[in-house]
């Protein structure tokens, strides 16, 4: 087929796309002058036979603000803090016998009030928790650094496998020394594990290290907590106690009277305000 020929049927199929494009608008036109006519021919209609004005002519009132009613909600009441506590109270909360008769005042204020560590820079901080706190042990090792005031550090003690988590890891003594910063509090979290070969790296880090300062950590409902925490490994001492599931357990206040003070309740600072508040809550 030739150039010449090409060119007349495009110019063929151009002349007839353009004659569809005007019918196509002609008769749309015709449909708009149509429906125009129509309405005008209505609106003549109606103007012929007059429109009735209403009765009373329409008054719109002020529009009122929606205010939605009230739901019929009890108002809860403070605990009675000056309740005395019956020798029941004191065995279902796991206290002794001799805080009966005592009122809930009295007993939350007389607890052993737990130390205040200061910023160590250049120091380490422990915290150690039983194989199966490991999660807690590296929360609150992480809570803990974002608590003290200036510069710290979390290092993770052993292996991925017993303390899960990404950050900086120590296994020897070594590795801990060239991690700790001479200005910044290093807070090593360990884990206390029954396996041989743990033990002697958990052994070998908490002698090195030379904490200042010692976080048990562990479950409000463990019976065996406090023969635990006598016996940490590298013979050292606890200072403090971080305690989970304390507001379930079934005697929440079972460790309150143990020789190393509870420094926190549930990720709470364990005061004597919230010791009154669990305690007016579980009687």
């Amino acid at each position: 087929m030739s150039l010449e020929q090409d060119e007349a049927d495009l110019a063929a199929f151009v002349a007839q796309t353009r004659r569809e494009f005007e019918a196509r608008r002609e008769d749309a036109e015709r449909q708009v002058h149509a429906g125009i006519d129509q309405m005008l021919a209505q609106v003549r209609a109606r103007s012929e036979r007059g429109i009735e004005a209403p009765a009373e002519p329409v008054r719109i009132g002020p529009i009122q603000a929606y205010r939605p009613k009230p739901v019929g909600a009890t108002v809860q009441q403070l605990p009675d803090f000056g309740r005395v506590l019956s020798a029941q109270d004191t065995a279902s909360l796991g206290l002794q016998a001799t805080f009966s008769g005592k009122t809930i005042a009295e007993v939350a204020t007389s607890l052993p009030v737990p130390p205040s560590p200061e910023p160590t820079p250049g120091e380490v901080q422990v915290v150690i928790g039983q194989t199966g706190d490991a999660e807690f042990v590296r929360e609150w090792a992480s809570r803990l650094a974002h608590r003290i005031e200036g510069d710290s550090q979390v290092l993770l003690a052993g292996a991925k496998t017993l303390l899960p988590g990404t950050g900086e890891r120590v296994r020897t003594a070594a590795d801990l020394e060239k991690a700790r910063c001479e200005h910044a509090t290093t807070v090593l979290a360990v884990i206390d594990s029954a396996v041989p070969s743990h033990q002697r790296t958990a052994q070998r880090l908490l002698e090195a290290a030379k904490p200042v300062f010692t976080w048990a950590v562990g479950d409000a409902s463990q019976p065996d907590l406090q023969t635990w925490v006598g016996r940490l490994p590298a013979k050292i001492e606890a200072d403090a106690l971080v305690l989970s599931g304390v507001w379930d357990a079934q005697h929440p206040l079972s460790h309150a009277q143990d020789a190393v003070p509870v420094a926190v309740l549930d990720n709470a600072p364990a005061n004597a305000a919230l010791w009154a508040a669990l305690i007016a809550c579980r009687i």
